[in-house]
């Protein structure tokens, strides 16, 4: 099983496995949702947490239709050769944008990051991972009941590209934020949902110090 639940319980027999009693756990985007599930349930094995590109919201019904239909068109458009090589590439870069803010994707002096990070999800859009896509995303969002259980340091980073323009009701880490008893939101300038690979010393850096601090204590 590939949905939240079942990476939580990999995580946990991975930790197990290794014979790792307690660890910093980073996690960007669903493996924030495993550590935070860790955290909430084993709080004696998270000593800190450190939340990248997380949102609390469950997909939309209409979200998950459109993964359906993205499955849809990989299949339809496999066969059309030449057409249905220039639809992959346009479905590429939609995915490209909604993963990457604004500037990541307008930076001249990063063409060449982007086009790696281009060939790496284009071979990743294939119909064959579309069930895949739907467990993962489909997952059952982090309600404030799950939040409010996570009692360890926690850091949250969040790309400001990402949550340019959203109300402070709609922002997730900021009120993510609100509910952890013990955490911290580091906004990082020039990022949008990969912040590791758009910003990655301002990311490495913040981790690097959240971690610190909480060995200190």
């Amino acid at each position: 099983m590939l949905g939240t639940e079942g990476l939580y319980d990999d995580a946990i027999a991975l930790l197990d496995k290794l014979g790792v009693s307690s660890c910093h756990w980073v996690g960007a985007s669903v493996g924030g949702f495993v550590g935070m599930r860790i955290a909430a349930r084993h709080p004696e094995r998270i000593r800190s947490l450190t939340l990248i590109g997380l949102t609390t919201q469950r997909l939309s019904a209409d979200d998950l239709r459109s993964i359906d239909m993205l499955g849809w068109a990989l299949r339809v458009t496999r066969p059309l050769g030449p057409v249905g090589a220039a639809i992959h590439r346009r479905l590429t870069e939609k995915v490209m944008t909604n993963m990457f803010g604004k500037t990541f994707m307008s930076d001249s002096t990063r063409n060449a990051d982007r086009e790696k990070w281009r060939q790496r999800f284009g071979e990743q859009l294939i119909p064959e991972a579309i069930p895949m896509l739907l467990q993962v995303f489909g997952h059952p969002g982090n309600p404030p009941e799950l939040l409010t259980r996570v009692r360890v340091p926690t850091l949250i980073i969040a790309g400001e590209d990402e949550w340019e323009g959203v109300d402070d009701a709609d922002n997730d880490p900021l009120q993510a934020q609100r509910l952890f008893p013990d955490a911290r939101l580091v906004t990082v300038p020039g990022a949008g949902h990969m912040v590791l690979v758009e910003q990655p010393e301002v990311g490495a850096d913040a981790i690097t110090e959240f971690i610190a601090d909480v060995e200190s204590r």
